[in-house]
């Protein structure tokens, strides 16, 4: 389908060329700035809260939490201590195909803990319900990595897409996949297991807002609103749709009795992975709740769907190559802001950091699709192959051991 061109950033290129042109517009009822943190899903209440700082809705629904464990939850047999363990999952496209390999293999390692909290972005977003659910949906991730080609995740708009402003792929492939496999039953065991205590948390990119938005997809599951699962599908869709490359997705939301729509788009835009640092106070929260479980262990594991580096090689004189370079680099530096942020976080709380990602020494495919087949086949191999083996986790990121 996209033999014609190198890759996506070519056509993204080209677009952007014609696009530059002029083209159509399409309507929409966005909400006016001055309501934007007003703006409320309608018949679901304090669901989501921006990232970046303190938000007390999610502070009390941490503390809740607490309170819905049972005695034996997140306990360590050897220490008789409560153990919480929470796993972040970054973006990465088609290389989500790697953090559902080492899922699977930290599963059978048999070292795969129970997560606390499991949070997503982008790919990310994908993967998290299934880890959040546990090993036991480990085959439904697989088949979601490695039965994916293109054509089953977009739909190319054709040539006419270079004069529409909006994307250059429909994302209604994913949709509907997604739906098939995220369904009323999935989300009844999302929200059984939000009531343990457990919490499933996905970003996407408000652009309206220009901020990321954290959803708290447990309580969306546990809401017994009819449009529960539709929104569940849509905020997954939104945090991995690729801005240009995918449509953004307009979730309809009220503000002062009127009706509005926010933009969302991919949460990779804001972060690549996050997990609870620019949301609670950790003092606050350590007063009113750890004092019940003042001996409780902390660890936090960050799953990145790529590598760290983008590796050196010449830049060709032409737009395509340019921007895609540029593309790979400020990926790299979002990767790197994210991961000293939270390791910065697990420095301040006494949890013990746990990151993992692609290889340094593993090498690409080149190939001219979004989604190879084979390519992810292989990911899916070499992180199934990383946790198996004794997941070989680095303490510390880049650049803070020197």
């Amino acid at each position: 389908m996209l033999t014609m061109f190198k890759n996506i950033t070519s056509i993204l290129a080209i677009g952007i060329i014609f696009l530059s042109a002029g083209c159509a517009k399409l309507e929409r009822t966005p909400i006016p700035g001055e309501l934007i943190s007003k703006a409320e899903i309608q018949g679901i209440k304090d669901i989501r809260s921006f990232g970046g700082g303190f938000s007390e809705q999610m502070q009390q629904d941490l503390e809740l939490s607490i309170k819905q464990e049972s005695e034996t939850i997140f306990l360590s047999q050897p220490s008789g201590h409560k153990v919480y363990k929470g796993l972040a999952l970054s973006s990465g496209g088609a290389n989500g195909a790697f953090g559902a390999g080492f899922l699977a293999g930290w599963t059978a390692h048999g070292s795969r803990p129970d997560f606390k909290i499991v949070t997503g972005i982008s790919t990310g977003a994908i993967i998290a319900p299934f880890a959040f659910l546990g090993s036991e949906y480990d085959p439904q991730l697989e088949d979601l990595f490695t039965s994916t080609s293109t054509d089953t995740l977009v739909k190319f708009k054709g040539i006419g897409a270079l004069f529409t402003p909006e994307s250059l792929f429909e994302s209604t492939p994913m949709l509907k996949r997604m739906q098939k496999i995220v369904d009323e039953n999935f989300l009844a065991q999302v929200a059984k297991e939000h009531n343990k205590g457990k919490r499933l948390l996905i970003g996407t990119t408000h652009l309206d807002a220009g901020r990321l938005v954290v959803w708290n997809m447990g309580k969306i599951a546990n809401s017994g609103h009819p449009n529960a699962l539709s929104l569940f599908h849509q905020i997954i869709l939104a945090s991995a749709s690729i801005p240009g490359i995918f449509p953004p997705v307009l979730i309809d939301v009220e503000a002062d009795g009127n009706q509005y729509d926010e933009m969302h788009v991919d949460g990779g835009v804001k972060a690549q992975f996050f997990l609870m640092e620019a949301l609670v106070n950790i003092n606050k929260f350590r007063k009113q709740t750890l004092q019940k479980v003042a001996t409780a262990q902390k660890e936090i594991y960050v799953i990145r769907n790529g590598k760290i580096a983008t590796e050196p090689k010449p830049v060709k004189r032409n737009i395509v190559d340019i921007l895609k370079r540029t593309s790979d680099d400020m990926t790299e530096t979002a990767v790197r802001d994210s991961l000293y942020r939270l390791y910065t976080f697990a420095e301040k709380t006494g949890a013990d950091f746990n990151y993992i990602g692609v290889p340094e020494k593993y090498e690409f495919i080149e190939t001219d699709e979004y989604a190879n087949e084979a390519e992810m086949i292989r990911l899916f191999n070499e992180g199934y192959q990383q946790a198996i083996e004794g997941p070989r986790w680095e303490k510390k990121p880049p650049g803070f051991d020197l």
